[in-house]
């Protein structure tokens, strides 16, 4: 007689899911059940332990950026400098502080400052600073800062239109860098902070003034533009007037017109820089309108200009190959 009985392999056994002998389907569950549990509270202690090494290292970060020395930072490259400088929120807050006259030219001035370009400008800026003042042995790497700023502020320059844009940008663009510049040394080097001084303030707007425009000027003249353009985050321009006095002001001059000390301002500085060279004061032409030989007289741009000239002597003087 033919036996009904077909034996089950281990495979179909494992397809089924039978439960062993002696083991009871609810029991299977129950078991199924608690090795889950065993496998969720494991998973949640990994991710529970990779959230507190996270944030530990988070907290080393932070501490370490509290206790950060200028000198101790050490710049080697373009493409990865020792950390972020932030460049757009930098000038997003000098846009939002710096006083201007109400000039053909302001309108777009403030948008080109925010620019992207603008935002590599103030990185590379404020490494080549960082490098000169306070990096030994660092000419290299000043030079190449130099080769990026020099390209950089070129582009940014000839793409604005027209005369009044431009002598607007070159008389008031290195002020507004150089106050984010200052902004950041003491933002990103918390244990240096006495280093930034009143003096090095201006001394970073001077070096500003003379790289971008090519005009030498003096410290106290440099104290006085920081304070007229309310340059200084926290630092009112008058007596018992703060930031915030300094924004509602700011704000109605845009709307209004200049204000009288606007216009102070600007004549003070007419009468600065219109009798340093590379200046022509076209007053029977144009009232009040002061032209600016930027291709004669900005180092940044000669410097441009002579990086371009040597690269294309180069390549003209190097042998083709065989």
């Amino acid at each position: 007689m033919t036996s009904l009985y077909v034996p089950i392999t281990v495979k179909e056994k494992e397809e089924l899911k039978l439960p062993p002998i002696g083991v009871s389907a609810k029991d299977v569950t129950e078991i199924d059940s608690s090795r889950g549990s065993q496998a969720s509270r494991s998973g949640n202690h990994s991710r529970r332990h990779g959230t507190n090494a996270k944030q530990d290292r988070n907290k080393e970060m932070v501490e370490e950026a509290r206790n950060r020395e200028v000198r101790s930072v050490v710049f080697r490259s373009l493409s990865n400098p020792p950390f972020d400088v932030n460049p757009a929120q930098l000038l997003v807050d000098v846009s939002k502080r710096i006083k201007l006259p109400r000039r053909e030219g302001a309108r777009s001035f403030k948008h080109l400052l925010k620019a992207p370009m603008s935002c590599q400008i103030l990185s590379y800026f404020f490494w080549y600073l960082h490098c000169a003042q306070f990096q030994e042995e660092s000419e290299k790497y000043q030079r190449r800062l130099l080769d990026a700023l020099s390209e950089k502020f070129v582009m940014l320059f000839w793409s604005l239109k027209g005369g009044p844009q431009r002598d607007f940008f070159l008389e008031y663009y290195p002020f507004a860098l150089a106050s984010g510049v200052c902004t950041a040394f003491v933002e990103k080097y918390p244990a240096s902070r006495a280093e930034f001084t009143e003096s090095f303030r201006n001394r970073v707007f001077q070096e500003a003034r003379l790289m971008f425009s090519g005009v030498e000027t003096t410290a106290e003249a440099m104290g006085v533009v920081r304070e007229r353009m309310a340059l200084d985050r926290n630092k009112g321009t008058g007596v018992g007037r703060g930031s915030e006095d300094m924004h509602v002001q700011a704000n109605q001059d845009e709307e209004q017109g200049p204000s009288s000390s606007a216009d102070a301002f600007t004549e003070d500085l007419r009468e600065e820089i219109s009798a340093l060279p590379g200046f022509v004061d076209r007053k029977n032409m144009r009232p009040k309108r002061v032209i600016f030989d930027a291709m004669g007289t900005s180092p940044l741009i000669r410097h441009y200009i002579d990086a371009v000239a040597d690269s294309a002597s180069v390549r003209n003087t190097t042998p083709a190959p065989d």
